[in-house]
């Protein structure tokens, strides 16, 4: 049944990642996520109304934190590869390739901006994508991890809580194993990437946490967490773009399990996402942005002024780009999608 069910997931991530499927997609699932907003928001009890401040702190707070953490991860990834990235330059791969994935391109088009930023350097392909598929399994694996935890403090929750946990811990102890691959300084990474996993998603947790109170309904920082993981969820899935829509109907799953209200859980995580990519846009301009990195397909310029940025020697400058459409499709589709 298992073999089974990979094999489905497979064809129907296979059949999404067509570029004459994607367009269609990315329509149905924007109409399912515009359906499941107007329906929570609805069904919020009578009186409660959204509260600004909060709000605030999403876009201006807690989305350049996010930033700052996923450019960073960026950055460990290149250094596993043998690259140094200036923080600038990652931040602007990092929105590159969180706003890629809404457009319908024949890929998931945030791994495919990183595996193309990284083969500009001079990887090849293949460490490029494997690099990627290490760092989401770690994903993954610390979100059921942390999430898990969580929910040991919540004595109605904690025998969830605990059989969370221990799938994160081996997931996270499976990605170590795969680490080690990289080279003799395997350790170093691993411990970049947990500790940059780990607060990527305990701030995935608090945007919930905040979106949560941002429209009246009081949860447990634990729950947050646990809700949290529909991100992880939707982008293992690796078929709604962006995990649009997708994203929101599994959060609504898993707060019946943690005792939130099904209508609250989805109207935050619309809430999270808006205020996320608002943010982002509001980020952008300060990191060398420009629209045609979005909508050229192509992997984002580095940025190698004065100050280091760039690798040591500036090969790179002497390379040429790699087009996001080049990468194979088949290779990418069993990739999560990472924050």
């Amino acid at each position: 049944l298992v073999s089974r069910a990979t094999r489905v997931a497979r064809s129907a991530q296979q059949i999404a990642s067509k570029p004459s499927v994607r367009p269609w997609l990315l329509a149905v699932t924007a109409a399912m996520f515009v359906a499941l907003v107007v329906v929570s928001f609805r069904s919020l009890p009578e009186g409660r109304s959204v509260r600004p401040g909060l709000l605030a702190v999403l876009v201006l707070v807690a989305t350049p934190s996010t930033l700052v953490l996923n450019a960073v991860q960026y950055r460990t990834m290149a250094a596993a590869l043998g690259h140094r990235i200036g923080l600038r330059s990652a931040m602007r791969v990092s929105i590159v390739a969180t706003l890629v994935n809404y457009l319908p391109i024949p890929a998931p088009g945030g791994i495919a901006v990183r595996t193309a930023a990284l083969a500009r350097r001079g990887s090849t392909i293949r460490s490029a994508i494997s690099i990627n598929a290490i760092t989401g399994l770690l994903w993954a694996g610390i979100a059921a991890l942390v999430a898990g935890v969580a929910l040991l403090a919540e004595p109605d929750l904690a025998g969830r809580g605990a059989i969370t946990a221990a799938v994160g811990a081996v997931v996270v102890a499976g990605s170590g194993v795969l680490v080690r691959r990289i080279g003799p300084h395997w350790r170093r990474v691993f411990v970049e990437m947990l500790v940059t996993q780990a607060a990527l998603v305990l701030t995935s947790g608090v945007r919930v946490w905040i979106s949560l109170a941002a429209i009246g309904q009081p949860a447990s920082l634990g729950a947050a967490l646990a809700i949290s993981c529909s991100t992880v969820i939707a982008a293992m899935i690796g078929i709604a773009p962006a995990g649009l829509g997708l994203r929101e109907a599994v959060a609504g799953g898993l707060a019946a399990a943690v005792d939130v209200p099904v209508a609250a859980a989805v109207a935050a995580s619309a809430v999270d996402r808006v205020a996320s990519q608002v943010g982002l846009l509001l980020c952008a301009p300060f990191t060398g942005f420009h629209w045609r990195d979005l909508t050229g397909n192509r992997a984002p310029a580095d940025d190698r002024a004065a100050g280091g940025e760039g690798d040591q020697g500036g090969e790179e400058d002497r390379r040429s780009g790699v087009a996001v459409d080049d990468l194979a499709v088949d290779d990418l589709a069993e990739i999560p999608e990472v924050p």
